[in-house]
């Protein structure tokens, strides 16, 4: 998983929250809610929005983003957290500990956990 989370507010501008996520090379941000997660917005989402004819600039995140926010707890198993985003069709998914958010996981580092690491490789080679 990846922390700290990069979170945002929900009256964000879509074209603020696409700079964050360009610029700092995510796919995803949770947006905060007063004690909670109050929604996650994906490049995706965006996309959608500005394909749907929205300026981007007038749009805001809570406008896009999806609150009914699927998370695992944080002592999960990796094989859970793949399930959970396999049966919900998701590729982002909040990690939290006692409902306070901790990190992220995503396909991507489900994917990097499951592959040998390139001194694995070398060392199956030198046996």
């Amino acid at each position: 998983m990846t922390s700290p989370v990069r979170t945002i507010d929900s009256d964000m501008s879509v074209t603020e929250a696409a700079r964050i996520l360009w610029d700092e090379r995510i796919g995803a941000l949770v947006v905060e809610g007063d004690d909670d997660i109050a929604g996650i917005v994906t490049e995706s989402d965006i996309v959608r929005g500005v394909c749907a004819g929205h300026d981007a600039e007038r749009l805001r995140v809570r406008e896009l983003m999806t609150e009914a926010v699927i998370t695992i707890d944080h002592d999960q198993a990796v094989r859970n957290a793949s399930a959970r985003m396999q049966d919900n069709n998701i590729k982002k998914l909040p990690v939290v500990d006692d409902g306070t958010l901790v990190g992220i996981v995503t396909t991507t580092d489900i994917a990097e956990s499951l592959a040998p690491t390139f001194e694995d490789v070398l060392a199956a080679f030198a046996e």
